[in-house]
């Protein structure tokens, strides 16, 4: 006797052959998947999103809560810890992907948080045996993130407060004139960058000179910083210049020849 097959197995077996053959997409909410994807979720003209799961992150270079998660496994992050072992190791709200190759979470989130000053004061003598710290912040253009950087209260236009440690880009400009043109014949100044933390001074190395030659009738000079430093939390950066050849008074060239960009790199 011949084995038979009902009409219903065999549609119901054929509706199976057909769509594992031509569909191998998934739709959720949608009965037309595009053939370009594997899973293709809604129908376009749904009001809701995709929620990832979430979890708790201490730390970059730490897996838990989950144990060993697969390469590329891709997570939300609801946590901040700003302060594990290392800044690299910082953890903030935001997607998060594992790398089984640097063992360790990697954000999604590129770190985007800059601010701006410019100088004011331009009645300050910057030619001095004794350094002189420049008078940076007297207008703010733009400040991405108050809580990150902030103009030190203890002194209102000198001092730049940065509350996070991390890796910063600095892109530092000061423009100086001469006043007494005939008191001098070549000048030589010295602008660096300095930070403190904790009361304690440091350089980060980060220095330029600037010349000014009677010779040929110059009376002004520009000098430019751009460097990627690290600074650890809660310290203050301020920019100092100082004398290096003869006397004459030397000032900021305009309100506003002084600018300084600081940007967040890591």
């Amino acid at each position: 006797m011949k084995p038979q097959i009902s009409a219903f197995s065999f549609a119901s077996l054929l509706a199976i052959f057909v769509c594992t053959s031509v569909n191998a997409q998934v739709g959720i909410g949608n009965s037309n998947p595009d053939k370009s994807s594997l899973l293709e979720i809604g129908s376009g003209n749904d009001a809701g999103g995709l929620l990832v799961p979430r979890v708790a992150l201490s730390a970059a270079n730490i897996s838990a809560p989950i144990s060993t998660p697969e390469n590329s496994l891709f997570v939300y992050n609801t946590a901040t810890n700003l302060s594990p072992a290392g800044y690299i190791n910082d953890v903030r709200p935001g997607f998060y992907s594992w790398d089984t190759s640097r063992n360790r979470w990697v954000t999604q989130t590129k770190e985007t948080r800059t601010a701006k000053w410019k100088s004011t004061n331009t009645t300050e003598q910057m030619n001095t045996t004794t350094p002189t710290q420049v008078n940076l912040f007297g207008t703010n253009i733009w400040n991405d993130d108050s809580s990150l950087f902030n103009v030190s209260p203890s002194d209102t236009e000198d001092e730049l407060f940065i509350s996070e440690a991390g890796r910063y880009e600095l892109n530092f400009v000061i423009g100086l004139e001469v006043i007494e043109a005939d008191k001098y014949e070549e000048i030589v100044v010295k602008c660096e960058v300095r930070l403190r933390t904790g009361g304690v001074y440091s350089y980060p190395g980060v220095s330029v000179y600037g010349y000014i030659n009677d010779d040929n009738d110059i009376y002004r000079t520009s000098m430019q910083i751009n460097d990627i430093i690290e600074i650890p939390e809660n310290t203050t950066l301020s920019v100092w210049v100082t004398r290096e050849v003869d006397e004459a008074e030397v000032y900021l060239e305009d309100t506003g020849s002084c600018v300084l960009t600081i940007r967040k790199v890591e």
